[in-house]
C-alpha cells in the first residue's frame, strides 16, 4: 500500500467492495510499517485506529497527488489516525 499524508493522518485507498472494509468494522485497529525496505535503515512503526471515509474532497485530494488516470472510480479512502509512533533502527 502507499500512504499519503494530509492533516497528520495516513490515506490510503481501496476499492469499496474489498474485504479489507468488513475486517475494519469488526477491528479499527492497525499496525503499519513505514519503510525499511533494502534501501532504509530506518522505519516508522505505526500504532493507530482506521476509519473509511468516503469524503469526496479526500478523494480528489488523492487524485491530485496520485494522478487522474491511477486512482479508481469506486474507491474509498482509508485514514489511520496514529496512537503511537516509533522509529526503528539499526
Amino acid at each position: 500500500m502507499t500512504f499519503y499524508i494530509k492533516d497528520y493522518a495516513l490515506y490510503t485507498e481501496t476499492e469499496t467492495d474489498s474485504p479489507v472494509l468488513k475486517g475494519i468494522k469488526e477491528n479499527p485497529h492497525v499496525y503499519v510499517t513505514l519503510g525499511g525496505n533494502a534501501d532504509a535503515a530506518d522505519q516508522l512503526e505505526v500504532t493507530g485506529e482506521i476509519e473509511v471515509v468516503t469524503d469526496q474532497d479526500i478523494i480528489d485530494w488523492l487524485t491530485q497527488q496520485k494522478g487522474p488516470l491511477t486512482v479508481a472510480t469506486d474507491i474509498v479512502m482509508l485514514k489511520v489516525m496514529a496512537l503511537k509512533v516509533k522509529l526503528v533502527g539499526e
